[in-house]
């Protein structure tokens, strides 16, 4: 019944927002299900500028991170890294994709603007939230750097954050009910959203779909990757 009384009050500007979405999202290469290596799910919110509504999206992201070290020496190339299918000059964007540089050195030892060829890809993607965007992109190049395959059944959001020491947490993001709504009407079976959203923003009875509270990155790797190896891409420690 809330569920029936909520759609039918939504405004006329809302509905016509979520219905461009599921139009869009007839072309998108979604599928909530099996494993792969350095693809998965995040999750982010569109807004309508002009009357200010908001709804749920999902955004499939993929990632390659090749060793500069093992191409061939007739290919000098410096290692970089890159994001592409978002838009340019967003500050909250930029700084996700800093976070996620720091936060791999500070995991791995290893820098993925330098030893790697690292190539993050939005494609097809539409509203990318900034702060979301950065726990993806870390679980993607986690994915890759430890070889392991993730559930392509999980969808995630929330914020990287930089540590001086010790786990790295995931901090509380906005429109998680948007967000949730958008992975319910996909078919994932599990979204994994920041603890104190799950403590403070939501009711996780108000949902079909399983709601994994999570507050460090390691976290969110337990309930993303599976444990089962892969492919390895050795990491160059620094020393």
């Amino acid at each position: 019944v809330l569920e029936a009384l909520n759609e039918h009050c939504k405004t006329i500007q809302k509905q016509l927002l979520e219905h461009e979405i599921h139009e869009r999202g007839k072309l998108l290469e979604i599928k909530p299900e099996g494993v792969k290596l350095g693809q998965m799910h995040g999750l982010a919110v569109v807004h309508d500028p002009y009357s200010g509504e908001m709804t749920g999206n999902v955004l499939g992201v993929k990632a390659q991170l090749v060793k500069k070290s093992e191409l061939p020496r007739d290919q000098p190339l410096k290692g970089y890294y890159k994001v592409t299918g978002v838009a340019k000059g967003q500050n909250f964007i930029s700084d996700s994709i800093a976070k996620v540089r720091s936060v791999i050195l500070q995991k791995y030892g290893v820098d993925i603007a330098q030893d790697y060829l690292t190539h993050i890809d939005f494609a097809q993607s539409y509203g990318v939230d900034g702060p979301s965007a950065g726990v993806t992109m870390a679980i993607l190049l986690c994915s890759l750097i430890e070889g392991k395959l993730i559930r392509q059944d999980v969808a995630v959001t929330g914020e990287i954050n930089l540590s001086v020491s010790g786990a790295i947490q995931i901090t509380a993001v906005g429109g998680v009910h948007e967000k949730i709504k958008a992975a319910e009407a996909w078919g994932f079976k599990k979204v994994v959203i920041p603890q104190k959203n799950y403590l403070h923003s939501i009711d996780a009875r108000d949902y079909t779909i399983d709601i994994v509270p999570a507050a460090t990155l390691d976290d969110y790797l337990k309930e993303c990757l599976v444990e089962q190896q892969f492919l390895k891409v050795p990491a160059h420690k620094y020393k």
